[in-house]
Parts: structure tokens; sequence; C-alpha cells
């Protein structure tokens, strides 16, 4: 089933870069726990612990940075969820941002997307490799390759 025009799909990870390159890629950030990140048209959106902001809004590659706390309290409120799941915290920023159906890489957890779909919010796979632009290397890249190999 395809989008109709007058649905906007986003792209959605929950994943930790240190171990998914698809989410280094897509957030040029490195940290040590998993995150969500998602991506509406040109704006890239970071949800992260507190502890990871003031990082993140220097050395990632995120339009607009979001605390993980401040969201979940938001959506408990929104929600009436006393303790929101990240399904929860996910279906709160859909519906924040108008969001109705996200595209998702192979390696996204199943139990969300799922959790996602019961509360009616279409979830697709993307392509794999999911970010097919990663196989492109820069100089820079190319170059750090070559060291790597040495």
């Amino acid at each position: 089933m395809s989008p109709s025009r007058s649905e906007k799909t986003a792209t959605l990870l929950y994943a930790n870069p240190e171990i998914d390159a698809d989410m280094l890629y897509f957030s040029k950030f490195l940290a040590p726990d998993p995150f969500l990140a998602i991506g509406l048209g040109r704006q890239r959106i970071g949800i992260l612990s507190p502890l990871e902001i003031g990082r993140a809004s220097k050395d990632s590659g995120f339009t607009e940075i979001l605390s993980l706390t401040d969201v979940r309290s938001s959506a408990k409120r929104a929600l009436g969820v006393e303790n929101p799941k990240i399904s929860d915290i996910i279906r709160f920023i859909a519906q924040s941002y108008k969001i109705d159906r996200f595209r998702v890489p192979h390696s996204f957890p199943y139990a969300i997307a799922k959790e996602l779909e019961k509360a009616r919010i279409a979830v697709a796979l993307g392509p794999d490799p999911f970010i097919p632009a990663r196989a492109k290397k820069n100089d820079e890249e190319a170059k750090a390759i070559r060291e790597g190999n040495k």
C-alpha cells in the first residue's frame, strides 16, 4: 500500500550507533546507548538522553535535538500513560509532527513496530541497505579506510 499524498512519512531509526552503521551515518553522532532519530524531509531530529545533548549539539548531524526526559514527560501527559515506553514516545512524536507513517530499516525492533501498528501508525520497511549513500565514500572517508587498512 503506498501512502496517499496527504500522508506524512518520516524515516525512523532506533539503534546504538556504536553497532549500527545506518544510525551512525544518519546521525553523525557516536553514543554508547540506543536513541531515536527521525528524518522528516531535510529535518533530522534526535531524541537523546540529557547527558548527550551538549555533545550532540556540537558533534551531530541533527537539525533539532530533543531531551528524552522532556519528551517522555510530555508523552506521559498527552497520552495518559504512566510510564511511557519507546513506542509511546514515538507515538507522541508522530502526533506532534503529524507523521502518519514511518519508514524503518530491517534492523528496527519488531516489538516496537508492532506496538506502533496497534496504535494505527503505519510502519514500512525501507530498502536494504537502508541508506544506500553510505556505500559511496568521499575522499576523507576513503583516506580513513586506507589508513585503517595499514
